[in-house]
């Protein structure tokens, strides 16, 4: 049985990606809780405060692109750190490719203190 420690151990790198925001540039409509798993349930789909698309094909396309990089960062992070990391122990190094018109993808890796 793992002990407390382990328990807390996680992927090196966490890909995360959420956010509907419609693409209307003068509507504020932007649903923050839509997972990307969802993603394609908004496809085409009008926005409930002014009608326009919340998500295009060519959208959810490059949202898949965009996580597909996520994914292989987090492979990457994977094989640097294959017992995982302790999120407690250590910075976490947070970084975000972030889109004018939808949601954006958020990426966390490990870093380790660097003395000068």
């Amino acid at each position: 049985m793992k002990n407390e420690e382990e328990n807390r151990k996680v992927s090196a790198v966490e890909v995360v990606m959420s956010g509907i925001k419609c693409d209307n540039p003068s509507c504020d409509h932007f649903e923050k809780d839509v997972p990307f798993e969802n993603y394609s349930e908004y496809v085409d789909k009008p926005c409930p405060k002014c009608g326009e698309n919340l998500l295009t094909q060519e959208d959810f396309e490059s949202a898949n692109r965009m996580m597909d990089l996520g994914e292989l960062l987090k492979g990457i992070g994977d094989l640097m750190y294959p017992e995982g990391i302790n999120p407690e122990d250590g910075t976490m190094l947070h970084g975000e490719i972030q889109s004018d018109t939808k949601g954006g993808l958020s990426i966390n890796f490990p870093c380790e203190d660097e003395e000068d």
